[in-house]
């Protein structure tokens, strides 16, 4: 087996995880924003990939597949004393690696919790309601966690529940202190759209 042959699995195994990075950016980018304090363009903008990470995913799945193709055929091929910048056993390493890296991205959106709920402290004479809200784009568990803990952010927020499906949140808040615009807004903020479902009477937004 000639040099280029092995200069192809380093290739595709590197092309498999950069594609696997694609799938899952539009999932794991934003919920690394919004944990860090961010929101707005930067975040929502990640979820334009979301209708073309079937296509990443596939594409990850079939490079992989190249390379570990293309390794088996070269363990069953005579050696070759061939002058290449990356040994074997460092092949083997990188395809080890590149293989758990691809695999760990394309499952990682979904070994998240499907439903999410966090407690916040808030004073003890405060006024709590709750507000349902019906949340539009989330597509996996990560999803959930990010719109949690961009809801939770909020100023006035006692307790968040979202979940998967249904795709809802629930909120509980200090009226004195932030009202359900708010909620839309940083869900906007994120990339998704949401709507109040139900709400406490005579609640504002």
């Amino acid at each position: 087996m000639d040099a280029a042959e092995k200069t192809r699995i380093t290739r595709d195994i590197v092309t498999a995880v950069a594609a696997a990075l694609a799938a899952s950016a539009c999932c794991l980018v934003p919920l690394a924003l919004v944990s860090l304090g961010m929101s707005g363009a930067w975040v929502s903008r990640w979820s334009l990939l979301v209708p073309y990470r079937p296509a990443f995913a596939l594409a990850a799945l079939g490079m992989l597949g190249f390379a570990l193709y293309r390794e088996y055929r070269m363990t069953t091929a005579p050696a070759c004393a061939c002058d290449v910048a990356i040994g074997d056993r460092t092949r083997r390493l990188l395809l080890a690696a590149g293989s758990l890296a691809t695999i760990g991205l394309l499952v990682s959106p979904y070994l998240f919790p499907r439903a999410v709920t966090r407690d916040v402290t808030q004073p003890a004479t405060a006024r709590l309601e709750e507000v349902v809200l019906g949340i539009e784009g989330m597509t996996c568990p990560v999803c959930v966690t990010t719109t949690q803990q961009a809801l939770a952010q909020l100023p006035g927020v006692g307790e968040v529940e979202v979940t998967l499906d249904p795709p809802e949140a629930h909120v509980r808040f200090d009226t004195s202190r932030v009202s359900p615009r708010a909620f839309i807004d940083a869900v906007e903020g994120i990339g998704f759209s949401a709507t109040v479902m139900d709400s406490a009477p005579g609640t504002v937004y």
